[in-house]
């Protein structure tokens, strides 16, 4: 039975290697695409559409014939009867019907592709656009380019003495405040420091535990307040910073927005004398496009010879 398993299984591997032949339509090139998917004569985008869809059912029906493939069926024996144990049932031509089905996926693979390589071209005419910058027109001034105003671009204008000082703050501020902000926690083991616990060890004998401080209750609390202290100098320092950083990018944005304007103002009348050369451009352009489109409308889907047959057998189901 295994052997025989096996031997079917190869025979399904040389049948995807066979499928797996038909042509790779991604990899065409752009320039042999157009040639050989589109021409005067084929098939419309609507007929195409429809032949996909009649494959789609014609393999739908090859799915659900394969799709519970079975090898083995059983049967039971009871009272010296033989009696089945399931439905399983040996598929007639099961390799053909899989050969026709990547046949069927093959031509429906081309159609398919051709039918969005069209409607991609006639999307790509519709979108396209005048590039106003192939006109002989007067040269457009370039925009200005407005200022950084990151923290981190202030902190490069500073003296070396205020960035040693904005740092040594801002370091500070960051450690000592990761510690006091959670220092309820010890605070919360001082509060309820027990000199003596009593331990259950087990359900007949209790250890007495000594507890220790290791620093004396006021001096911990006193250090912890000097340093809550330094904490909020270091964000006064910090604070004093981040204001004189507003500062700083409200000048750079005030002088930015002057600049604009002399800009806005050059711009326009340059754009004023271009209008004209612009209009007829477009114009021109329009019409191109229209005609281009009248084209691509007209070009219908070609058949290679290759799949000529298996469109011919279609025909004949659909009649």
């Amino acid at each position: 039975m295994k052997s025989i398993v096996f031997l079917m299984l190869g025979k399904l591997c040389v049948i995807i290697k066979q499928s797996l032949l038909f042509i790779n339509l991604k990899k065409v090139k752009y320039n042999q695409k157009y040639k050989i998917m589109l021409d005067k004569k084929g098939l419309t985008s609507s007929e195409a559409s429809h032949i996909a869809n009649f494959i789609k059912e014609q393999v739908k029906n090859i799915d659900v014939t394969t799709s519970n493939f079975k090898v083995i069926t059983q049967e039971g024996r009871r009272d010296d009867t033989y009696l089945r144990l399931d439905s399983h049932e040996e598929i007639k031509n099961w390799d053909n019907l899989l050969l026709e089905k990547g046949k069927l996926f093959a031509l429906s693979a081309w159609l398919k592709e051709s039918i969005k390589y069209k409607e991609e071209q006639i999307k790509k005419v519709r979108s396209s656009f005048l590039d106003v910058t192939t006109l002989p027109k007067i040269e457009e001034l370039e925009p200005p380019t407005r200022p950084s105003t990151s923290f981190e671009d202030f902190f490069l204008e500073l003296s070396i003495k205020e960035k040693a000082e904005y740092l040594l703050n801002e370091s500070r501020a960051s450690h000592i405040g990761k510690f006091i902000h959670k220092f309820d926690e010890v605070r919360n083991v001082i509060d309820n420091f027990k000199p003596t616990e009593f331990v259950n060890i087990s359900s007949t004998e209790v250890m007495t535990v000594r507890n220790t401080m290791l620093y004396d209750r006021e001096e911990l609390l006193g250090r912890v307040e000097k340093l809550q202290n330094i904490h909020r100098e270091c964000e006064k320092v910090i604070n004093y910073y981040k204001a004189k950083h507003k500062e700083w990018a409200a000048e750079l944005e005030t002088k930015f927005q002057k600049t604009w304007r002399n800009y806005i103002e050059e711009t326009h009348m340059i754009a004023k004398e271009n209008s004209a050369i612009t209009r007829k451009a477009q114009a021109d352009f329009e019409i191109e496009r229209t005609n281009k489109l009248e084209v691509l409308k007209n070009l219908k889907i070609t058949i290679p010879i290759e799949f000529q047959p298996i469109l011919d057998e279609i025909y004949k189901k659909l009649k």
